[in-house]
């Protein structure tokens, strides 16, 4: 597990064994709450995931342009240029990152908001606070396809 913009005061947690092995691959989560990453780290853990972690936007344009991921989970209220910028700016981005799977974990998720973020390229929307097997089945259904495969889709 690699953390981007961790504070050295930052705990760190044993990985637990995967709970499940229903999908393989390298998630970048973007959230500006350490109590939130930690969430969405634990589920990726639990699924066998692999996973590092930024605090802001530029930290995470910065990750996708040097390392290869197979999804993000974003905060859409990440301070600074905020979740939707960020999407515009990796649908932006040259090579197989700008398409991406991106899941959107936000409290903002009236319908008008949700159309908002499929309008934007975001492919799911999971609620704050986070429920479990909803951000599984989130996660596990976009890992399911090939990158080169996977489009925007209704949350």
């Amino acid at each position: 597990m690699t953390t981007i913009g961790q504070d050295p005061q930052d705990e760190q947690f044993d990985q637990p064994e995967p709970m499940f092995d229903c999908a393989r691959g390298h998630v970048l989560i973007v959230d500006d709450n350490e109590v939130n990453r930690q969430v969405c780290a634990m589920f990726c853990d639990l699924l066998g995931l692999s996973f590092e972690r930024a605090q802001n936007v530029d930290q995470a344009i910065d990750a996708l342009r040097r390392t290869y991921f197979d999804l993000v989970l974003i905060d859409i209220g990440v301070p600074g240029v905020d979740g939707l910028g960020a999407v515009f700016a990796i649908r932006r981005l040259q090579g197989p990152a700008r398409n991406i799977p991106i899941i959107a974990v936000t409290t903002a998720v009236a319908s008008d908001d949700i159309s908002l973020y499929e309008a934007c390229g975001i492919n799911e929307v999971v609620a704050k606070p986070v429920v479990g097997p909803k951000l599984v089945a989130a996660i596990t259904t976009a890992l399911q396809h090939p990158l080169e495969t996977r489009g925007v889709r209704a949350a």
